[in-house]
């Protein structure tokens, strides 16, 4: 019997950050919908650290698929995921991310909204409680705007994503 494909796959491409991924990990395990209804990739860009041990461990709590490809580059892993993913809708996450309990269906609930491909759903991330923001992390976030993206988590139907062709090597969407 053929399972059915889960509703959103979250891509998380990683590179020796073991610890901060089992974080990251933990948060999808503590999501607001079924477990069968989202799936996480997680493409370990050549690690070297015990990022695949972490992995292993929570293959079970949660829908899982761990692959480990040379070390290419964060847009390489993003496209290896999303070649990966079952998912009609791919959120991308980074491996420090934290995601609210409720993130997986706020994300359903808004492309249920707004079902036309062309639509990408941003959704905002902050600094982390335990973690000293220095003025520098600040200004190049919030005043100077020099990483606006790292301020987003973005969700995009697969279809979409699939025809503007995936990450370049520069990490932006290709035309």
């Amino acid at each position: 019997m053929k399972s059915r494909s889960p509703a959103i796959s979250v891509i998380i491409p990683t590179f020796n950050r073991a610890a901060m991924l089992a974080d990251t990990l933990e948060s999808f395990a503590a999501q607001s919908i079924p477990k069968n209804r989202y799936e996480v990739v997680v493409v370990d860009d050549g690690s070297k650290d015990a990022t695949s041990e972490v992995c292993r461990d929570f293959a079970s709590p949660i829908q899982l698929k761990y692959l480990h490809i040379e070390n290419s580059g964060i847009s390489a892993a993003k496209n290896t995921g999303i070649l990966a993913s079952r998912g009609r809708i791919l959120l991308f996450c980074d491996d420090d991310d934290i995601a609210d309990s409720h993130l997986l269906e706020e994300h359903l609930k808004a492309h249920k909204q707004y079902p036309q491909e062309s639509v990408a759903i941003l959704g905002y991330t902050t600094w982390a409680p335990t973690l000293s923001v220095t003025p520098l992390m600040r200004y190049v976030t919030d005043i100077g705007r020099f990483l606006p993206n790292t301020a987003f988590l973005t969700a995009i139907s697969e279809p979409q994503f699939r025809k503007i062709n995936g990450y370049d090597v520069m990490g932006i969407f290709l035309p």
